[in-house]
């Protein structure tokens, strides 16, 4: 069997079936012409487990030699897995690109620039600007071997940016495709609000 070079890993409930579904068909449709060099996984239940558990069991289930995990709810640009497959040739540990959020928060519109680098040490959220400097979680692609060594939380909030904490020091090598691929929509209307998501005073720093 020869191992893929990319697995696109998808958490999900079974109450997100429709959103699931839809980023299927795209991630199928945009994987096609890449054949056995990608595959598609996903852990869905109820509600039943964390999803720091399922984020830790999807690592464990991938075949690929990367793993990017992908929300339900979220989004992919076109040509996102074009950009994604020609800078797995540069075998670097972690292949970072921008995200864009088209979000409700705090009652009006706003839309997030999000930029990741393993140069984002610690994290800053610029409010004025609408712009989020962080570095790599789970959402960009990784070595899977890599991403293995770090064990989410079992938590339902908070998990992705603890596993932000604790992989970057495993992170020696970067690609980065300055675009926008990884689009965050939040359909399922969570609070973006970070200091109520991640339960932080604003005081303290998110990492």
């Amino acid at each position: 069997m020869i191992q893929p070079k990319l697995t696109i890993a998808i958490p999900t409930i079974e109450k997100r079936k429709e959103y699931f579904n839809n980023l299927l068909l795209e991630f199928r449709h945009q994987s096609e012409p890449y054949g056995e060099d990608i595959e598609i996984i996903w852990e869905s239940d109820n509600g039943e487990m964390s999803i720091g558990n399922k984020r830790n069991i999807l690592y464990q289930k991938s075949n690929g030699l990367y793993t990017v995990q992908w929300d339900d709810d979220d989004w992919i640009c076109q040509n996102g897995i074009d950009k994604i497959m020609n800078a797995i040739e540069t075998n670097a540990d972690v292949i970072t690109y921008n995200n864009y959020t088209d979000i409700e928060q705090w009652g009006k519109h706003r839309n997030f620039h999000k930029y990741i680098s393993i140069k984002n040490n610690p994290p800053i959220i610029d409010y004025d600007n609408n712009q989020i400097f962080s570095s790599p979680d789970q959402k960009s692609v990784i070595k899977t071997e890599i991403a293995r060594q770090v064990k989410f939380y079992d938590m339902n909030h908070s998990e992705d940016w603890f596993f932000m904490r604790d992989i970057l020091p495993f992170l020696k090598t970067e690609f980065l495709i300055n675009e926008f691929i990884y689009l965050y929509l939040n359909k399922t209307g969570q609070s973006m609000n970070p200091y109520e998501r991640y339960k932080i005073e604003k005081s303290s720093k998110l990492i």
